[in-house]
């Protein structure tokens, strides 16, 4: 076949669907040429290999400075997705744990309850700490520093959680993407 020239294609009636191929088909957008009005990923941010660890952490919030990306989002329109990978946590002792890991926007904890460890009567735990937030609206298109926190959660005596480890680095990504994906 040869090449449709065209500036538009409408449905028949104006108002409908239009399909483009059939099942099976693959329909390209060459490189180059970009598409508008469709969901779509926008933009990542990676921060990997970092190597901070934060050790014998007591009760309350923890701000782990170190375990952050910035992002400069495109647009307050579109949406921010994010994954955190932090291999290894370890606690010492018993009835201690992370009871909620939070994402903070430097002015307030825009995503919480990512993430819930109490180790109850056990007396040494390692584990990784994944978690994954999405639908969250960029509040302005200037580079913003989202930083994890971590609720430690120690009733009394000598148990502490540590996260973190030089051996076994940590990533944050942010995952800019069309509010219409």
């Amino acid at each position: 076949m040869g090449t449709l020239k065209t500036t538009n294609i409408q449905s028949i009636s104006g108002s409908g669907t239009v399909t483009l191929g059939t099942s099976g088909d693959t329909i390209t957008i060459p490189s180059g040429a970009s598409t508008s009005g469709v969901g779509q990923i926008k933009k990542i941010t990676v921060n990997e290999g970092i190597t901070t660890q934060y050790a014998t952490l007591g009760p309350g919030d923890t701000t782990l400075t170190d375990i952050k990306v910035i992002h400069t989002a495109l647009s307050t329109s579109n949406k921010l997705g994010f994954y955190i990978s932090i291999p290894y946590t370890y606690y010492t002792g018993t009835n201690v744990g992370i009871t909620n890991f939070k994402i903070n926007d430097g002015g307030s904890d825009i995503k919480t309850g990512l993430f819930y460890n109490f180790t109850g009567a056990r007396a040494a735990s390692e584990l990784s700490l994944n978690a994954m937030a999405f639908d969250i609206t960029p509040g302005s298109t200037s580079a913003v520093t989202y930083t994890c926190k971590a609720t430690i959660y120690q009733p009394s005596g000598s148990s502490t959680v540590t996260i973190g480890d030089s051996n076994y680095p940590s990533k944050v990504i942010c995952v800019e993407y069309g509010a219409n994906v």
